[in-house]
């Protein structure tokens, strides 16, 4: 990928997050994410990453 392109890439992604920027969410335990037993992620987990999978491809970004 060009810098040009980066760059515009990058400014998009930022576009998604510009409005709480200044505000980030707090953390949650492992234990929200992960069976700590099997240590596998649990469905939010799951669901989150997709989410953001989905938003990053939206906007352009190469995943692979």
């Amino acid at each position: 990928m060009e810098r040009e392109q980066a760059n515009e890439l990058v400014n998009r992604v930022i576009g998604l997050y510009i409005d709480r920027w200044d505000r980030p969410e707090k953390g949650k335990p492992y234990s929200y994410y992960y069976d700590i037993r099997t240590l596998t992620p649990l469905p939010e987990l799951v669901y989150q990453y997709r989410r953001a999978e989905e938003e990053l491809t939206r906007v352009g970004a190469p995943l692979s």
